[in-house]
């Protein structure tokens, strides 16, 4: 199945209905942004970049806030992802 990829301004509207995005040219390779609602310890709505449960990096499954760079508004490689929890 081909890959279908959208502009940051889709992706971001893609999260505000629930959907996990990722670029196809990030140098972290199974790591995705969702859009967190406010609760715990984030006070907004937030985008964090998570990675799956199995990952060396985060192995618990844990999120760390995400902040668009200029680079990555402007791109068109976005697609929507369906993360493991594996």
């Amino acid at each position: 199945m081909e890959e279908v990829y959208i502009s940051f301004s889709v992706a971001l509207q893609q999260l505000k209905y629930g959907a996990y995005v990722a670029r196809k040219n990030w140098n972290g390779k199974n790591m995705w942004i969702k859009l967190v609602q406010p609760s715990g310890e984030f006070t907004h709505q937030t985008l964090v970049i998570q990675y799956p449960i199995s990952s060396p990096t985060y192995p618990n499954g844990s999120v760390v806030p995400w902040f668009p760079s200029a680079t990555d508004i402007l791109a068109d490689d976005w697609f929507i992802v369906q993360p493991s929890k594996t």
